[in-house]
């Protein structure tokens, strides 16, 4: 590509819109928002970097991933794979939304908190933001989640393993609204169970 006079050549003009899809490459031209730092990298809440993923500022590409991500996040660390198609492992991934979104439920609180567990809770969408909640929750968040939804009025929350019977148990004895947790959450937090003193489920 050349910008300017060229000889020899119909020239193109290049249009708005493709001038601000080049300037989607790097965060520092269209800045977020709203976004919440951590040592790990920024959770980015700006719902137009919704599904975005950045390292270092750099975006990458959606391909190799297998779940939608909800919300948009700039690394500060990481590997990429050719072309920026997207983190080279899986694995690495993971670790890093959850070290994001610990710190930042840690730092900011509650709020940061209801945002994590609606993410859980939607059965519909399986956000790639807590894709494998089940190896990578930390006790510091399970305890977070189930005191948070312990709290939470009227609603009593529940595994899978009869569904059927607890559900009734629960209307008809603690005369609350039985809400079942999906398996993948639910299973995240009976394994930190087993390995703590401070969760009863």
């Amino acid at each position: 590509m050349k910008i300017g006079h060229v000889r020899g050549h119909q020239a193109t003009m290049i249009t708005e819109a493709e001038v601000m899809e080049w300037l989607k490459v790097c965060i520092h031209f269209d800045r977020p928002k709203e976004i919440v730092r951590t040592s790990c990298g920024n959770l980015i809440l700006d719902s137009n970097f919704r599904g975005n993923v950045y390292l270092k500022g750099l975006f990458l590409e959606k391909t190799s991933r297998t779940h939608v991500i909800k919300y948009g996040y700039d690394f500060a660390q990481g590997h990429i794979g050719r072309d920026r198609k997207g983190m080279e492992d899986h694995e690495q991934m993971g670790d890093l939304l959850t070290k994001v979104w610990e710190e930042a439920v840690r730092n900011n609180g509650s709020k940061l908190l209801d945002m994590n567990i609606d993410m859980l809770l939607d059965k519909e969408n399986n956000w790639g933001d807590n894709s494998n909640v089940v190896n990578k929750m930390t006790q510091f968040m399970a305890e977070a989640i189930w005191s948070r939804l312990r709290i939470k009025e009227g609603n009593f929350y529940y595994g899978s393993q009869n569904s059927a019977k607890d559900s009734a148990v629960i209307k008809a004895l603690l005369k609350k609204e039985p809400v079942l947790l999906p398996d993948n959450l639910w299973k995240a937090l009976k394994k930190i169970q087993a390995a703590s003193d401070t969760i009863r489920i």
